[in-house]
């Protein structure tokens, strides 16, 4: 069992840490794979508030093609259709069962058919990415986010998308100085290569940039800076 932290606080809300948070979260990996995980300070309220967005980010991640492949995905993406099958969860399928749809499947530019898809909610996505990036910046420089500061983040396959908009553009110009700047470092692996993350500091106080990669195919960007530079329309999606 951890050691709980007597005198440490949240990294998320700052109050009194009385355990701790696995980042990113435990689910996403192998229970043979969990001997290198990061933990964070965390209060209770805190670490039991993101049980469901864990849940939904493991389920569309384990769920997607790309990571058919991948131990971890593959034994998350049980996990997950074991869980959908009990009585509890019967709303939870019920509502997956309506939202199907069906798409193209397009791979290395060949049309092979249509799929079954479900929407994918890129916003609880983002926000769980988010949440590990504060906790990667606790881990990676043994201090709390600024409570001025907030994640932004990114999914790499939406930002086309985005770039209808003026802000959006400007956030392009921002996404590229992120790559240029995280690639001046080392990637860090976590769990047999379950996750990785690059980041780099663009000044100490609190501007830093972030690129995680999740079952090598998952990438996201992420900014921590002042809530007053972030986007207008991003503010109640930043963490």
């Amino acid at each position: 069992m951890a050691r709980r932290p007597s005198t440490l606080r949240c990294v998320y809300c700052r109050t009194p840490a009385t355990t701790r948070d696995h980042i990113p979260p435990k689910c996403l990996f192998a229970k043979n794979n969990r001997n290198d995980l990061i933990q964070v300070p965390s209060c209770r309220n805190c670490n039991v508030s993101f049980s469901q967005n864990d849940e939904y980010f493991l389920r569309i991640l384990s769920m997607s093609d790309e990571v058919a492949n991948f131990p971890d995905a593959a034994e998350g993406l049980d996990r997950v259709i074991r869980s959908l099958q009990r009585d509890d969860h019967a709303k939870t399928r019920a509502a997956l069962e309506r939202s199907l749809d069906f798409a193209e499947d397009w791979r290395g530019g060949i049309f092979r058919g249509i799929k079954p898809a479900y929407p994918i909610s890129s916003i609880r996505l983002c926000r769980t990415v988010s949440r590990t990036v504060k906790g990667l910046f606790w881990h990676e420089t043994q201090q709390m986010l600024p409570s001025s500061h907030v994640v932004d983040t990114y999914l790499e396959e939406s930002l086309e998308s985005n770039m209808r908009t003026k802000t959006s553009i400007q956030t392009m110009a921002s996404i590229q100085k992120l790559i240029k700047a995280c690639e001046k470092g080392d990637s860090i692996s976590i769990g047999n290569n379950a996750f990785e993350y690059s980041f780099n500091v663009d000044n100490p106080q609190g501007i830093t940039y972030w690129i995680t990669l999740f079952y090598q195919s998952f990438r996201f960007f992420s900014f921590t800076m002042p809530s007053d530079d972030i986007p207008q329309n991003r503010r109640d999606i930043a963490f």
